[in-house]
């Protein structure tokens, strides 16, 4: 298939980056690239992954917590075959383009002593190609004023294919932070994203009935304006260490305590303008029937707290089970969109309900696909 290798910068922008983020996701990203007044423009966007010039410092970027990882990109690629020979292919091609490496040494960030290429196929990293991948390295010991070290590297060149036939070069500019993993609790970006699907506004009263350790809750009042923020979880040892980040994030206006989402017996009526959760999954033997019962009656619950026209954007890890359970309260909530996702290799689904003002009949859903 023909290659092509393009990156046509428009003079209004300072540069090209290629950001990664939970699949499924892409039609939020795109919405809230646009919504930046001209601060992106957007090259390809893919399942996970979108390539675009911007206006923004690499500062910036590193900030943007809907991003899991972002690369500034020095070459595109185009109509390329996702295979290991065409990894080996371009990267015989990025080691005799003397102008990238040129722009590549220019950009190099300071005190950044070692290097490491690294590439990935359709989403996964593979080993480096060993003659293309060995050619590429000693042209970078030679162009570059820095040392190769494949395990731990100060800098990490990626080359990175995707299925679609879209690839680009470029160095990576983000690093996980150093935090231990805490099961159950959601990734920041996924927990970002979800709140920009609810449409925050410094209004809003936002409610998590099955809050966890609080990773939606904590990243909507630490990262949108509010009116208040609500924490409501049934186990009162993480409704405390709810209570200690919040202390820690010195936020205020915001509340934890213990609660049963079936019931929100602590929330008054028509409270509520924005509920974000993710309610359990469901994922034992013989779950399914509780499962049943548990997203009916949270639900209801959810439809009592609610304002008219008041969003829940709802992580589902049981889809079926859950459109059954909004199928019961029809007359209560409308299905506004779905979008399937993947949550650590997990099929999951999150949905954006809007409830329904009394009268209102409920339009047809919007499927993301």
């Amino acid at each position: 298939m023909k290659k092509t290798s393009s990156l046509k910068k428009d003079r209004h922008f300072g540069g090209s980056f290629a950001s990664t983020f939970p699949a499924g996701l892409q039609e939020v990203v795109r919405e809230t690239l646009l919504k930046k007044r001209g601060k992106f423009h957007i090259l390809h966007l893919l399942d996970g992954l979108v390539i675009y010039e911007t206006t923004y410092s690499e500062r910036i970027l590193r900030d943007l917590r809907y991003f899991t990882n972002t690369f500034r990109v020095h070459e595109v690629f185009e109509k390329v075959t996702p295979s290991e020979a065409e990894l080996a292919c371009l990267l015989d091609k990025i080691e005799r383009n003397g102008l990238l490496l040129h722009h590549l040494a220019k950009s190099l960030p300071p005190h950044r002593y070692t290097f490491s290429v690294i590439t990935s196929l359709e989403n996964a990293m593979v080993p480096l190609p060993p003659d293309a991948g060995h050619r590429l390295v000693q042209t970078l010991l030679t162009k570059l004023p820095i040392r190769h070290r494949v395990k731990n590297p100060e800098l990490e060149f990626w080359l990175y294919v995707r299925r679609e036939g879209i690839g680009f070069f470029g160095t990576r500019i983000t690093y996980p932070q150093k935090s231990k993993k805490v099961a159950g609790k959601l990734r920041p970006a996924l927990a970002h994203l979800l709140c920009l699907l609810s449409g925050p506004h410094p209004r809003d009263s936002v409610l998590d009935p099955f809050a966890g350790h609080g990773g939606i809750i904590l990243e909507r009042a630490g990262h949108f304006p509010y009116s208040s923020c609500v924490a409501l979880e049934a186990d009162a040892g993480l409704v405390q260490t709810i209570k200690r980040e919040a202390g820690r994030l010195h936020l205020t206006r915001f509340t934890a305590r213990a609660d049963d989402a079936t019931s929100l017996a602590t929330v008054p009526d028509h409270s509520i303008t924005k509920i974000i959760t993710d309610p359990p999954w469901g994922l034992y033997a013989g779950s399914i029937d509780k499962l049943d019962a548990l997203y009916g009656k949270a639900l209801h619950s959810f439809s009592r707290v609610l304002v008219g026209g008041g969003i829940a954007v709802v992580l589902s890890g049981a889809p079926e089970v859950f459109r059954g359970a909004c199928k019961q309260l029809a007359g209560q909530f409308a299905i506004v969109a779905t979008y399937p996702i993947l949550v650590s290799g997990k099929k999951a689904t999150v949905f954006k309900l809007r409830r329904l003002i009394q009268k209102e009949t409920s339009p047809r859903v919007k499927r993301k696909t």
